[in-house]
């Protein structure tokens, strides 16, 4: 009577080839990740700026005055980019609410009427006074960009802008 013995098991060369092409899936992770998170920078700092406009407005309009959303740059890790800070404030500049920094990655511009002393302002109903227009968040590469729209009338809408 004879045995056969089963090969169970692999090879060396098939276990090389696997540990190969893990490896080369491993060194594709680090760039997807850097983009992915990027784009989610963008994301937080347009939602944050989204419920800052959306939080002076409600305060204009609870209080029956009107409110300013203002912009303060602040020091940030590297010193060739500053971080935004958001503050809300009073029409005799009281300081309301203060946020934290948006992300230092995240460049931030204004398009639209003039907007003094860096502030958006909002009446006691609700509407823009002087101050409508666009935010416009772009990453440092500028490879991802989403606005932020102020309209007269106070609407306040996010949209992301494909590049």
């Amino acid at each position: 009577m004879r045995h056969h013995h089963a090969n169970y098991g692999f090879t060396l060369v098939e276990l090389l080839i696997v540990m190969v092409i893990i490896g080369i899936s491993l060194r594709m992770v680090p760039p997807m990740m850097s983009n992915m998170l990027t784009k989610v920078d963008l994301d937080i700092a347009g939602h944050h700026l989204q419920g800052a406009l959306q939080t002076t407005k409600l305060l204009a309009v609870e209080n029956g005055d009107s409110f300013k959303l203002c912009a303060v740059s602040g020091a940030s890790e590297s010193s060739s980019h500053k971080k935004l800070a958001l503050v809300i404030k009073s029409k005799d500049n009281v300081v309301a609410k203060q946020y934290k920094s948006l992300s230092s990655r995240v460049k931030v511009y204004w398009r639209g009427r003039v907007w003094h002393d860096k502030c958006v302002v909002f009446s006691a109903s609700g509407y823009a006074v002087g101050s409508q227009g666009t935010f416009d968040l772009k990453t440092l590469a500028e490879q991802y960009h989403s606005q932020v729209i102020v309209s007269p009338s106070g609407r306040i809408r996010t949209v992301r802008v494909m590049v």
